[in-house]
């Protein structure tokens, strides 16, 4: 989760529509490929398949910040109270 933020703000100095692109690719993959009945696994193989079915409340939580997250992130670094929302703990 942290990196599509890491990649929010690449894309907002830069502006380089690479960055957008990734974001909303891993933003798309981690919601979808992460999702169970009971909520969202922490890691998943590269077909897709939970890992690990364990559902930690730690990861429940690092996931809101794609909630918090705009889906056009420019002018994020403007936004002082949502920075420190989404900065790494």
């Amino acid at each position: 989760v942290d990196i599509v933020v890491g990649l929010a703000k690449l894309y907002d100095i830069t502006r380089d529509k690479k960055y957008l692109d990734a974001l909303t690719r891993c933003r798309r993959s981690i919601l979808t490929l992460h999702e169970t009945p009971l909520g969202y696994c922490q890691s998943v193989s590269a077909n897709g398949q939970p890992c690990d079915a364990r559902i930690k409340i730690k990861y429940q939580g690092l996931l809101t910040k794609l909630a918090i997250l705009p889906e056009d992130p420019v002018g994020i670094f403007e936004d002082e109270d949502r920075l420190e929302l989404l900065r790494d703990r």
